[in-house]
């Protein structure tokens, strides 16, 4: 990386470097359409099948987890945009240059196996983080350093259990809703009680949706901007074209049926 074009941009590689820190290996058996950073557009562009890095984050959460000051916000949602572009200068012309892409559920590192295949320290680096995430997990859920440690009994019986907020949710979704309890704490108006705010959004997406969809409603809220979890636009979709659906049906069995009463006054009347 050292001799890459993106050393020279600090932002970018910043972000580059996390978010392959915070990539896990993941394949796809299909071409994955790229999704703008800015908007829902898709670009034209398509990830082809293959193994790549996945990292099932928002830009707005890569960014932050980098640790980019506030100030700089702007310019790193632009650096962001810059590493899903094609760039002619890149020493590696693979996939026309581009770096990291965004698609539906989060960012494809493309290539992540280079990487890895570079890198002997990766496996010790991502245990680190994975513990510093979990660490930050325990903070964001409001419990104390203290009560983390269990060095202080009277400290952490004045605080929630780490994962009060999300035990209903599967291993698979509390990862993304520990992104959004981060992201809603700094969007948005305070609550009075976040523990029972939290509570009650992942109970109601635990008995109300897949896995799939779970992280969906989250993913879509973060990414429109949104300080409230709502049913995803395609299950909505879907049931207004069953609803219509079944109302045609409706309409069709009971003109049949108006039809033979007809039918049948008809002949009896003859």
């Amino acid at each position: 990386m050292l001799n890459s074009t993106l050393w020279f941009e600090r932002l970018a590689r910043e972000i580059f470097i996390t978010a392959l820190l915070m990539a896990e290996p993941w394949e796809t058996s299909e071409d994955e359409p790229q999704i703008a950073v800015g908007s829902l557009d898709y670009t034209g562009w398509k990830v082809p099948a293959g193994k790549y890095g996945f990292v099932p984050a928002a830009g707005i959460g890569i960014i932050r987890r980098a640790m980019i000051p506030e100030e700089d916000i702007p310019s790193a949602v632009k650096a962001l945009e810059m590493l899903g572009d094609p760039e002619e200068s890149s020493r590696t012309q693979d996939y026309e240059g581009r770096r990291m892409v965004r698609i539906d559920g989060g960012f494809i590192i493309l290539n992540y196996e280079k990487y890895r295949e570079r890198d002997n320290t990766a496996a010790a680096r991502q245990a680190r983080y994975r513990e510093r995430k979990r660490q930050h997990e325990l903070e964001l859920s409001g419990v104390a350093g203290n009560a983390v440690t269990g060095q202080d009994n009277a400290v952490t019986s004045r605080f929630p259990s780490a994962s009060a907020s999300y035990s209903v949710l599967k291993e698979g979704v509390r990862g993304r809703f520990m992104e959004w309890i981060k992201y809603r704490k700094e969007n948005g108006k305070k609550v009075k009680d976040w523990t029972e705010f939290f509570t009650d959004q992942a109970k109601w997406l635990a008995e109300t949706f897949t896995e799939a969809d779970q992280i969906e409603v989250l993913n879509q809220s973060m990414r429109n901007g949104w300080i409230g979890l709502f049913e995803p636009k395609r299950n909505v979709k879907g049931r207004a074209q069953n609803q219509s659906q079944r109302e045609r049906e409706s309409k069709r069995d009971r003109e049949m049926r108006e039809a033979q009463e007809h039918y049948d006054k008809t002949r009896e009347s003859r």
